[in-house]
């Protein structure tokens, strides 16, 4: 018995049909045969992933799968253990930590951007209802800066823990984009448009001061972090002050890298690589 088939003719995305199969077959048999295919596939898929395409989608599972495990960072840390955790708690197997192929490194970076995102959304809302010339920008970056530290709170036993993680050298580069992207996002909202080497200098001021003010917010055990605040108000007041700041500019340097060294020290200190 002959079969005959078409050529595979059209653009990219139009349906391919066959002229004939066994001397001729209807668009409807064709209909069946393409859709049984494809249910086959489905099946294959939600087999290998352990779940139905409903349940296992993607951007999906991986944000429920965050949110959960951030709840059980406060047993397991920043680990695999907190996203096999989180993976179960919304139904899903524990194997699904493998939506995150970097582990405690992609929870600890999510929790950066997500914390980012908010503080961006939440900078921007507070400008658009600001009459014109009534933001200060010292106030407002100080204030950017708390609010940002103050996302910490739910989980500063743990803390020393992500920074550590992030300080190490497979891990630094990741880090300090992080940290870039939140002193930028501070500027951006009080309108800077500096183009010049003042861009990298303001953003250098506003990352240190904030890395500065993270970990001594590790060691504050005044109420409510007051001491942490004042910390970051002075530090702050210092950058701003028009006789000070060829002096912080000379600094920074020295104060990024010894703000890499704490946070290092601290983290392994959590994770006890430090011997005795």
């Amino acid at each position: 018995m002959s079969e005959e088939t078409g050529k595979h003719e059209g653009k990219p995305g139009e349906e391919v049909t066959f002229s004939s199969v066994s001397g001729a077959q209807s668009d409807e048999t064709a209909g069946d045969l393409n859709e049984e295919a494809e249910q086959a596939e489905q099946s294959d898929e939600d087999a290998e992933l352990g779940g139905s395409e409903s349940e296992f989608e993607g951007d999906e599972a991986i944000e429920e799968i965050y949110q959960a495990a951030l709840e059980y960072v406060y047993d397991h840390g920043w680990s695999r253990e907190a996203i096999a955790a989180g993976a179960e708690e919304v139904g899903l197997p524990s194997v699904a930590h493998g939506l995150f192929p970097g582990g405690a490194v992609d929870l600890i970076t999510m929790f950066y951007q997500r914390c980012n995102e908010e503080m961006a959304e939440r900078l921007a809302e507070q400008v658009a209802a600001m009459e014109p010339g009534e933001l200060k920008i010292r106030t407002f970056v100080v204030e950017a800066m708390k609010m940002r530290l103050q996302m910490l709170e739910p989980y500063i036993d743990n803390w020393a823990e992500a920074m550590g993680i992030m300080a190490l050298p497979q891990n630094a580069l990741k880090g300090w984009s992080n940290l870039g992207d939140l002193a930028d996002e501070i500027w951006y909202q009080t309108g800077d448009t500096s183009t010049d080497f003042n861009w990298y200098t303001k953003r250098l001021s506003v990352g240190a001061i904030y890395k500065a003010s993270e970990i001594f917010m590790l060691q504050d055990e005044s109420e409510d972090f007051e001491e942490t605040w004042q910390f970051l108000e002075n530090r702050v007041a210092d950058l701003f002050s028009v006789t000070a700041v060829t002096k912080e500019m000379s600094k920074l340097p020295t104060a990024v890298a010894e703000g890499a060294y704490t946070a290092s020290v601290l983290g392994k200190n959590a994770l006890g690589l430090n011997q005795q």
